[in-house]
């Protein structure tokens, strides 16, 4: 088996995906999702995700999110987040594994500049950070899985899938919320309490096709409505 750092990664592709930067990853997942569930052409009808200082004709300098997509005839803003699973060590698993998406109302504590966009895209990988050493593995799957009361059996895990295939989604759980309900500057849910969080209804598990555009829809539809005649 071929790997690159990691004996046990199944392909070095899927090592390669496994190493990128968060907010890039974030921004992969969303096209991903964008264009296999919701059927938006990222790249097309006006839509749009700046890949960091780049910038391509016609593409305005600063957008209030990290994407600009046209849903129904709506502008809508997307800021996209993205967290690796955060393992809870402590002996007795007291918290539980956790996802943390951060600055989700302004843009720092030195700031406080508050945020102005649309719809919140917060993706969670069911799977530790990079730099551990259980990152791979069915059996390791099984476990966080497991522990977290995920719903989800191993025919709907393909651990070779890359973050740009629909299949990867598999291994996530998403937030699609409007901006003006969301309370804290940084959410950090306890995967295995889930169904409990304050913002449950706006999540839902990336094998849920019909979860995710349920989710989404709502969002968008709690765009105001003087954004829509833009």
């Amino acid at each position: 088996m071929e790997w690159l750092l990691d004996p046990k990664a199944p392909s070095i592709a899927a090592e390669y995906g496994r190493y990128l930067d968060g907010d890039f990853l974030g921004k992969i997942l969303f096209k991903n999702t964008a264009e296999n569930i919701f059927g938006i052409p990222v790249f097309g009808d006006g839509n749009q995700i700046p890949s960091g200082s780049q910038r391509h004709e016609g593409r305005p300098h600063h957008l209030p999110g990290d994407a600009l997509i046209r849903v129904h005839g709506r502008p809508a803003h997307v800021e996209i987040k993205f967290s690796h699973l955060l393992i809870d060590k402590h002996p007795d698993y007291r918290r539980g594994d956790t996802w943390q998406f951060a600055y989700c109302r302004y843009t720092s504590k030195a700031r406080r500049a508050k945020l102005h966009y649309d719809i919140l895209f917060a993706i969670g990988l069911l799977a530790p950070p990079a730099g551990e050493d259980e990152y791979w593995g069915i059996d390791s799957f099984r476990r966080l899985a497991g522990r977290n009361n995920v719903p989800i059996c191993d025919s709907d895990i393909d651990l070779e899938a890359l973050p740009h295939e629909s299949r990867f989604l598999s291994r996530c759980g998403v937030f699609c919320m409007p901006f003006k309900e969301i309370e804290a500057n940084t959410m950090r849910p306890a995967v295995r309490r889930i169904t409990k969080y304050k913002y449950n209804e706006y999540f839902a598990w990336g094998h849920d096709t019909n979860g995710i555009k349920r989710i989404w829809d709502r969002a968008v539809n709690a765009i105001p409505r003087q954004k829509m005649q833009k």
